[in-house]
């Protein structure tokens, strides 16, 4: 009778098996130590930057009446800013939004030590009062000075009707213009009746009612009177179905 056999290698222990033993032991531990060591140097660099202060501020956008003593100014009103880690740059937007000039702003932290302000002011289309101003969207705004290289357009109504306003004196402006006559004021009434000043100092009544077509008919009709009657003309009044009443000038006012 055959009987299958298999054999193994006898078991003999590996010399300084304890010895592998400690050094594995003493690398785990300078490993520890390493990494202990790499938290404390990240937390220190943390801490140096909280309190190092900001110190570049970049100012991006066309601007033409907001200055940079302005905004370095309303930055360092109160506790003033703080480190670039500690900084809430939603207080900085606040701060830079509160100068009159400006529509909007974004603020973005530039490591490792900036601040980047992107402004975008408001366009003035026309004047309201004295101190407010209608930008584009048809929304008042208040400059304590309005220093414009040009006088704006002088548009009037009631509160609540600026947009409307706006709106209106663009359709106006724009017929006018084609026909090279220059609108400087509108004004409209508190029963939404359209008065209009051309640059000739000439005052243009229109009423409430079919206001384009009003417009285009005293347009059809000035365009024939002659320049020296023109200049005598105080008032035009288009509220008639049929035609127009003229006011003249005094001899005073001429």
């Amino acid at each position: 009778m055959t009987i299958a056999m298999t054999t193994e290698p006898e078991f003999t222990p590996e010399p300084n098996q304890a010895g592998r033993g400690w050094g594995g032991m003493v690398f785990f531990a300078l490993t520890l130590m390493a990494l202990v060591y790499g938290v404390y140097q990240l937390t220190e660099a943390v801490a140096d930057r909280e309190v190092l202060p900001i110190a570049q501020l970049k100012v991006i956008g066309d601007r033409r009446f907001t200055t940079d003593q302005e905004i370095r100014q309303v930055l360092e009103e109160g506790p003033g800013l703080e480190s670039l880690m500690m900084q809430d740059v939603a207080e900085v937007q606040r701060r830079i939004e509160a100068l009159p000039w400006v529509d909007a702003v974004q603020v973005r932290k530039s490591w490792p030590d900036g601040l980047t302000l992107f402004i975008t002011e408001q366009e003035p289309l026309a004047q309201w009062d004295q101190q407010r101003l209608l930008n584009s969207r048809g929304e008042l705004f208040e400059v304590p000075e309005p220093a414009l290289a040009e006088p704006l357009p002088l548009i009037q109504g009631p509160d609540g009707s600026e947009a409307r306003v706006l709106d209106y004196f663009q359709r106006f402006d724009g017929l006018l213009k084609y026909h090279q006559i220059e609108l400087v004021e509108l004004s409209m009434s508190q029963r939404q009746a359209w008065k209009l000043q051309l640059g000739t100092g000439l005052e243009l009544r229109l009423g409430r009612e079919d206001e384009i077509a009003r417009l285009q008919r005293f347009i059809d009709l000035y365009r024939t009177i002659p320049a020296e009657t023109k200049e005598k003309m105080a008032y035009v009044d288009a509220r008639y179905d049929t035609g127009m009443a003229v006011g003249w000038l005094t001899d005073e006012e001429k």
